[in-house]
């Protein structure tokens, strides 16, 4: 049996939890793509993946899901950069909360 990295309420293992990770930090480059793609199947395709991302980061804080899609996309985005200069509204431990359940309803829907 593998080792669960979230515990508690959200358990992933490893390979759930990268495949979310990376599934997620694929959002600019599919939303950039689906601007240009002249394929209405493919943009749709593509649509649907980027609204999976959307849809788990809102359901996971509604409060702060600007925030949210924005730190689990971005890979150079910290938390200190979004409290600092987005004005991120909460503290670490519900930001990192939230990012839990984001990445375990984003596994289940993809």
């Amino acid at each position: 049996m593998s080792r669960k990295y979230y515990s508690g309420r959200y358990k992933l293992d490893k390979y759930e939890l990268l495949s979310a990770i990376y599934y997620a930090l694929n959002y600019k480059r599919w939303s950039e793509e689906s601007g240009v793609i002249d394929d209405e199947m493919q943009r749709e395709r593509i649509q649907k993946r980027l609204s999976k991302i959307e849809e788990s980061a809102r359901e996971a804080d509604r409060e702060i899901y600007n925030w949210l899609l924005e730190g689990v996309t971005d890979e150079q985005v910290t938390f200190e950069y979004l409290q600092t200069v987005k004005g991120l509204p909460c503290g670490r431990n519900r930001y990192n909360a939230s990012k839990r359940r984001f990445y375990f309803l984003l596994s289940q829907r993809i």
